[in-house]
């Protein structure tokens, strides 16, 4: 039995940390090949070196987190040649996603992208907390792919998601690109709405081109590897309840 409340404890811990070190790097408190010293970063989320690993080994999988020989874990950099491809990628997973289900709409989707494309709206009048923004949208595109009914296509586009989330961030720091995506993202939800796939896939695949023209020119061409710099202060700590260990 303790076997087993130690093995959960511990996995619990990973998550947050991982989670931690996911929203510090998408929100840019970290910068694009910045060192992620490990004694710093147990130091701040209060973890052990084991638990910290396991996390980073995870971003790493994502894309988010690049493991250098001999310099150890770096923040990755996405580089205009991989954005253009990931680009290329989502196009055709969103397009196919919009088509999939503009054929048979699933209404309780419909609702989540709607209310998802309302509090984007929200956010540009300043009614809504603009930090919610890239949550929101990856809200919005996960009730399209739930709505499509297809697993693999959810599973391909999850594979992506974080990288598209920096991205997102990148093509959102253009003046005047929010409210294009909103009026693009609503002419989406039309097509599906009205079931007809050939426009649902149509204007899908043109948001992400826009997106995609928005994004690449604002990509720095990094000319030196950042030095390790302090933790943020806003990094949360990932501290277990009460009486639960790291178990390392």
């Amino acid at each position: 039995m303790d076997v087993k409340v130690s093995a959960v404890s511990r996995d619990t811990i990973t998550a947050r940390a991982e989670s931690a070190l996911r929203d510090a790097i998408l929100d840019g408190r970290f910068s694009a090949g910045e060192r992620l010293v490990e004694r710093r970063l147990c130091d701040a989320l209060q973890v052990s070196r084991g638990s910290l690993r396991e996390a980073l080994r995870s971003l790493h999988s994502e894309g988010l987190v690049d493991l250098v020989p001999h310099r150890g874990p770096v923040v990755a950099s996405i580089t205009a040649e991989q954005a253009r491809d990931i680009y290329s990628i989502r196009g055709a997973l969103e397009g196919l996603a919009a088509r999939t289900m503009a054929a048979c709409p699933d209404p309780q989707a419909l609702e989540r992208m709607t209310a998802a494309l309302e509090a984007m709206r929200a956010i540009q009048r300043g009614d809504g907390d603009a930090s919610t923004l890239i949550p929101v949208k990856t809200e919005f595109y996960r009730a399209l792919f739930d709505g499509a009914g297809n697993e693999m296509l959810g599973q391909m586009m999850d594979n992506l998601l974080a990288r598209i989330s920096v991205l997102r961030k990148t093509s959102f720091s253009r003046p005047d690109r929010l409210s294009e995506s909103i009026a693009e993202i609503a002419e989406i939800v039309e097509a599906i709405r009205a079931g007809e796939p050939d426009r649902a896939e149509r204007v899908s695949r043109l948001h992400v081109e826009r997106a995609s023209a928005a994004a690449l020119p604002l990509l720095p061409t990094p000319l030196h590897t950042p030095p390790p710099g302090p933790v943020p202060a806003t990094l949360p700590t990932s501290q277990p309840a009460a009486g639960a260990g790291d178990g390392n």
